[in-house]
């Protein structure tokens, strides 16, 4: 069973915030450490309180990198199958009702081959794997947009 964890961009102040909880309403939490609110709200890792819609709430997958690195919704990958194509290339992490998707390798894509791909298929878990797979979080869209342009064959 995966952890469901959260984090969540904060628009105004533009930045990454760990969530603690989540209240869709009105007097959710009746603990002293909360604030009771009026609109759907979250609070972070150091009790602050942000409206969900300052927000935009991000899941985790439940997958992590080749350094152990929880990745989610939202986050840059720089993914590699060599059983597949010899070159690495940057996408972002989509969390979709049908897993958590990447985009197809840019080669493939242009050759009409390839879209959306499973990012479990680039996740080394064990030493058979661990030659021909990886996949390293890079950033993510919100914090590092720039990596979308650095990105090879993106």
């Amino acid at each position: 069973m995966n952890n469901i964890k959260f984090r969540a961009w904060v628009k105004e102040e533009e930045k990454m915030v760990k969530v603690a909880a989540i209240a869709f309403e009105k007097n959710s939490f009746d603990t002293k450490s909360y604030v009771l609110g009026t609109a759907p709200h979250l609070y972070d890792i150091d009790n602050n309180c942000y409206t969900l819609e300052d927000c935009i709430l991000l899941q985790y997958t439940g997958l992590q990198d080749y350094e152990g690195e929880d990745i989610y919704d939202r986050d840059i990958v720089e993914i590699q199958n060599t059983a597949e194509t010899k070159t690495p290339y940057v996408s972002i992490v989509n969390l979709t009702p049908y897993g958590v998707l990447v985009d197809g390798h840019p080669l493939h894509v242009k050759a009409g081959i390839g879209g959306s791909r499973l990012l479990i298929d680039y996740i080394d878990y064990g030493e058979v794997n661990q030659y021909y797979k990886k996949c390293n979080k890079l950033g993510n869209i919100f914090e590092n947009p720039e990596l979308l342009k650095e990105g090879k064959f993106v």
